[in-house]
């Protein structure tokens, strides 16, 4: 985290959060004024419910959208209730996500070198992503879950007990810990 610039913390979270809020601000009143249902799905990530060494500032990004996205839900809740909203949350997905660099922009370039960690990561999680599930499946899986009401669209049902993880980390005031396995595959 001490090495990611200023521009790398404003370029994830414009992307990521402001993305969302401006979305919100955009569409969210038009939605209201509206007679038909409408439906709201914000893709947060496994990320939102971890902490990752390395990704500090994407997972930061990540636990915002769901927690932006939770709110709005409770909020519309009480204003309008055929609004709906939820939180699509998969783990590897085969997109082009770990080439979004080529979409930054020049004024919030990169200058600093990569961190040798931090790019030995980079690449087990190219390698991840080119085994994950493809959009189409993901897409199933958001459908799916309007159909059914479902605030948690989980395209990976593992990344249920994240959360479960994390509460049992909390209760038992355990120090967080860079897990074993991926820590053999970058140092």
């Amino acid at each position: 985290l001490w090495e990611q610039q200023v521009d790398d913390w404003q370029w994830v979270f414009d992307v990521n959060v402001k993305g969302i809020a401006n979305a919100i601000r955009a569409f969210v009143p038009r939605m209201i004024k509206q007679t038909d249902a409408a439906h709201i799905v914000n893709t947060a990530s496994e990320a939102s419910f971890a902490a990752r060494a390395f990704v500090g500032v994407y997972h930061a990004s990540k636990h915002a959208v769901l927690a932006i996205t939770e709110t709005l839900a409770q909020e519309l809740a009480i204003v309008d209730d055929k609004i709906r909203v939820s939180a699509l949350c998969p783990s590897a997905v085969n997109t082009g996500v770990m080439r979004a660099a080529r979409n930054r922009p020049a004024s919030l370039s990169r200058t600093a070198a990569e961190n040798l960690t931090g790019q030995r990561l980079a690449d087990v999680y190219h390698r991840s992503l080119d085994k994950g599930l493809a959009p189409a499946e993901v897409a199933q899986v958001v459908i799916e879950g309007l159909r059914n009401d479902l605030f948690y669209l989980l395209p990976h049902p593992e990344v249920a007990e994240l959360p479960t993880r994390r509460a049992d980390a909390v209760r038992n005031n355990t120090y967080p810990a860079f897990d074993p396995n991926l820590q053999k595959l970058v140092l």
